[in-house]
C-alpha cells in the first residue's frame, strides 16, 4: 500500500515534507507494522520453541501466560525522555506494547515451560510429553 500526498494541498504537502522529513508518512506506516514482533516456530523430537525479536525489552517487560493451553506473550512498556537546553524544551512520550498468543498442541509438559531473554531475542521452550516424543525404533529383518 502506497500512501501519497496527493490529496493534499500542495502548500501543505510541502510543510508535512519539510517538518517531517520527505519519507514522513512511510516512515509512519513502517512504525506501525513493526509494533507486532514476528514469531519464529520450531519443532525437534523432544521440544516446540517460539522465538520473538524483542529488542530494548527487559524480563520485566515481558508477561507470558498459560491458560487452557493458549500461551500468551505481552509487554506494555512506556518511556519517557525529556531534552532540555537554552532555547527549548522536549519531552517525548513512547509506548509500546504487544499480545501474541499461540495455541499449544495438547501433548506438551506446561509444568516444564521455560524462556529466556537474551540479546533481544526472546526464547520460550516447550518440552513434549514423554508419550508425544518419537523414539527411533529398529525393525529387525527375518
Amino acid at each position: 500500500m502506497k500512501i501519497t500526498h496527493n490529496n493534499f494541498i500542495p502548500g501543505f504537502t510541502n510543510l508535512i515534507d519539510e517538518v517531517f522529513g520527505q519519507d514522513s508518512m512511510e516512515t509512519v506506516k513502517r512504525n506501525l507494522m513493526s509494533q507486532v514482533p514476528l514469531a519464529n516456530i520450531q519443532e525437534n523430537e523432544t521440544t516446540h520453541s517460539i522465538e520473538l525479536a524483542v529488542p530494548g525489552l527487559k524480563k520485566e517487560d515481558i508477561k507470558i501466560e498459560l491458560k487452557d493451553n493458549k500461551l500468551t506473550i505481552s509487554a506494555n512498556v512506556k518511556k519517557e525522555e525529556t531534552t532540555e537546553n537554552e532555547r527549548s524544551v522536549r519531552k517525548e512520550f513512547s509506548y509500546h506494547s504487544f499480545k501474541r498468543s499461540f495455541n499449544l498442541p495438547k501433548l506438551v509438559d506446561t509444568e516444564k515451560i521455560e524462556a529466556k531473554n537474551e540479546n533481544g531475542l526472546l526464547t520460550v521452550l516447550i518440552p513434549k510429553k514423554e508419550e508425544e516424543i518419537k523414539k527411533n525404533k529398529l525393525i529387525a529383518i527375518e
